[in-house]
């Protein structure tokens, strides 16, 4: 037994998950208000005691296993969900060599002189005589004292040694101080206080814990104005955004996460009640930045000043944004960058402010302003449009043709040729110059369309379900083998949620980013990325598709039909069962709904049926055709 089954043996799902969330049963599941979305009038979450799964049948459409529901519920990375239920159900996993051990010891101490200091500056700030200047600042800025304390803000005195002095007395020793960013190097030796006379802002993971700080120079002449953490174990600022921590559940619920530059703009925006807004700190949004967020919404708006720095870093940002997310049919708005990374699973909108605001301003002087202008943020395709257009003359052909050359191989590489034929019209009529005359300003083909989803994650088979976990480690076995196959099946509807096992859901995955980001074979070992205990799931999968050589394109789509197939049985079925309880309940919009549902995955899985049954014929004539040729 691995120890991801022997957690599953010993942790209950109906338990686990009734601990946050009111359950009662219903036939032979359970079910309650799904708490990953607004969900108060029909519950829409359930609970299969049968396969230790749960589904919301709501807004987020949403399953798993209980390693899917940690996952989410804590907003973690299945290595974490592994430690923390492997620490609930008392299962040893793999022992951590004594290298690890005093790395971990090393981290645990950086945390907790980093929280100390915290502490420290913020008592400064609220007791302390010689902080009354800072508040007198921050009143004139009218930050709130209750803003104060959510986000821990503090005071740096003008010293060179009163925070080396306060955690030395603490016990802390001098070269762990310098490691957790607080301090900097004499040149003759020793240290000095890196921050002094500053407002100090406490930059805390999405978990709440101190990682780092922000500083803000109270003395106009003090440079630089803004000073940072630098680079530690703990703080990486292309990883961490500003308030997360308490913006987290607001963006869940809301669905939406607007980010802004500074800390500040975010504070202010919490203090006015707008609470899922998040800081990027002053510099472009970064991959693992956007990873964090892609956990908790659906939508993010971009709310960064208007002058040209915001621009252009507003334009930095979205490049990002298009390399780190997958959405089905979402357009390339850069010329660089590569037709695999066109799909976000990521609405992103830019709200441009008005000129010689930025957010803090806007929001204390207008919320309605603040409201007005997140709801008419633009689409980034429109906001790219416009501007690239707007500083150009589209009456002269100079400008007209400078514009097509900028965005006609933008608009080219869209995935959707539905958005691809509606910003080439709108574009030409912008221009007043004929589609044709576009087209011909770029003679490279439009990227082919590709459909690429990864939906919601759906429940865990039984483990009696023999024939259908040999079928998945069968399909993601001659995945790995030919890796090059996974577009194609994603086309025909392959996603995650079809593998019904932890282990492969994650290899899976794993897979599916290489090829995502660095878009080449071969694949390399990807035991350097995985988890230790899915080592050998690894290794039995690459020695089980080594069996199957040679085997040919239809043979891997039928495996990965089938999958579906599966998937869709399984689905309509639970549907059914809804409509059934919706109908006895007597409430009618819901009944219709499930039966739109119904309807919806019927024709699906006719279709999948149909490509299994094309793909079979297709097969046996290929075999008649090879036995003629021995033949003759």
């Amino acid at each position: 037994m691995t120890p991801i089954e022997e957690i599953k043996s010993k942790i209950d799902i109906v338990d686990f998950v009734g601990q946050t969330v009111k359950l009662r049963r219903s036939g032979k599941s359970y079910t309650g208000f799904c708490p990953f979305h607004a969900n108060t009038k029909t519950p829409s979450f359930y609970v299969f005691p049968d396969t230790q799964s749960w589904h919301c049948f709501g807004a987020c459409g949403t399953g798993g296993d209980v390693f899917n529901y940690v996952m989410k519920r804590e907003n973690v990375d299945f290595g974490e969900a592994l430690k923390m239920l492997a620490e609930r159900a008392g299962v040893q996993l793999s022992e951590r060599s004594p290298r690890d051990a005093l790395e971990d010891e090393r981290v645990r101490r950086l945390r907790e002189i980093t929280e100390a200091a915290a502490r420290y500056w913020h008592n400064l700030l609220i007791n302390s005589e010689v902080a009354r200047g800072v508040h007198n600042y921050l009143t004139n800025r009218e930050i709130s004292e209750q803003s104060i304390v959510n986000f821990q803000l503090g005071y740096a005195p003008e010293s060179w040694d009163a925070l080396s002095k306060y955690l030395l007395s603490r016990g802390y020793q001098p070269k762990d101080i310098h490691d957790a960013g607080l301090t900097s190097e004499r040149d003759g030796g020793g240290y000095y206080d890196r921050f002094r006379n500053r407002l100090m802002f406490p930059i805390r993971d999405i978990k709440g814990q101190t990682i780092g700080f922000g500083a803000r120079a109270l003395d106009e002449l003090q440079q630089p104005k803004y000073l940072n953490s630098p680079q530690s174990l703990l703080f990486d600022k292309s990883a961490v955004l500003y308030g997360v921590d308490l913006a987290k559940e607001a963006i869940r619920a809301h669905g939406v996460a607007v980010i802004v530059e500074g800390y500040a703009d975010a504070l202010m925006a919490h203090q006015c009640g707008f609470k899922n807004v998040v800081a990027s700190m002053g510099t472009a949004l970064t991959e693992m930045q956007l990873r964090t967020l892609q956990r908790l919404a659906k939508k993010f708006i971009l709310a960064l000043d208007a002058d040209v720095a915001g621009l252009l870093a507003m334009q930095r940002g979205l490049d990002v944004a298009q390399r780190t997310l997958d959405r089905e049919s979402a357009p390339v708005l850069a010329a660089d960058l590569k037709t695999l990374e066109d799909r976000l699973k990521i609405d992103i909108r830019v709200a441009v402010l008005p000129s010689g605001y930025d957010p803090d301003d806007l929001l204390r002087e207008d919320l309605s302003a603040w409201q007005s202008m997140l709801d008419s943020a633009l689409p980034v395709v429109d906001y790219l449009i416009q501007i690239v257009t707007a500083p150009l003359d589209l009456s002269s052909a100079k400008g007209k043709a400078e514009a097509a050359r900028s965005l006609v191989p933008l608009i080219q590489k869209m995935a959707d040729p539905v958005e691809r034929s509606h910003y080439l019209q709108d574009l030409a009529r912008r221009l007043r110059v004929d589609e044709r005359a576009l087209l011909e300003t770029n003679t490279r083909a439009p990227a082919a369309p590709s459909v690429r989803t990864r939906g919601a994650k759906t429940a865990l088979a039984p483990a009696s379900e023999k024939v259908a976990f040999s079928l998945e480690d069968y399909c993601l076995a001659l995945l790995l083998r030919h890796p090059s196959e996974l577009s194609n099946l994603e086309r025909l509807g392959l996603q995650s949620e079809d593998f019904t096992q932890s282990e492969n859901r994650q290899i899976f995955e794993l897979l599916k980013s290489w090829l995502d980001y660095e878009g080449s074979e071969p694949v390399p070992d990807l035991r350097d990325a995985l988890e230790t205990v899915l080592f050998g799931r690894y290794e039995y999968l690459v020695a089980y598709g080594a069996q199957y050589e040679p085997i040919n394109v239809d043979e891997i789509e039928r495996a990965a039909l089938r999958l579906r197939e599966r998937v869709l049985k399984q689905q309509i079925e639970r549907l059914r069962f809804l409509e059934e309880e919706s109908q006895r309940a007597n409430e009618l919009d819901e009944m219709q709904d499930y039966r739109q549902r119904i309807a919806l995955s019927t024709e699906q899985l006719n279709w999948t049926q149909a490509a299994i049954s094309a793909r079979s014929m297709a097969g046996r004539a290929q075999r008649a055709a090879a036995t003629r040729e021995k033949a003759v």
